[in-house]
C-alpha cells in the first residue's frame, strides 16, 4: 500500500495498493503523484528500497 498525504492540510493526496511489491509499483504511484501534483517542495517519509529506486528513476 502507498500513500501520499499534504501534512499541513491533512489531506490524503491518494492510496494505491498493489498486489506485488518491487520498485515497479512504487515508480507508478510517484509518476501518477508526480503528474497530478507539484512535488517540487515535497518532503518524503521512505520505509523501503522501492521508493528510493523509484525516485531515482523520476528525478
Amino acid at each position: 500500500m502507498y500513500a501520499a498525504i499534504d501534512t499541513e492540510t491533512k489531506l490524503v493526496l491518494d492510496v494505491a495498493l498493489f498486489g506485488r511489491h518491487g520498485t515497479d509499483p512504487a515508480a507508478a504511484f510517484l509518476h501518477g503523484l508526480h503528474e497530478k501534483y507539484d512535488l517540487s517542495n515535497a518532503e518524503s517519509l521512505i520505509d523501503q528500497f522501492g521508493y528510493r529506486t523509484a525516485l531515482s528513476r523520476l528525478g
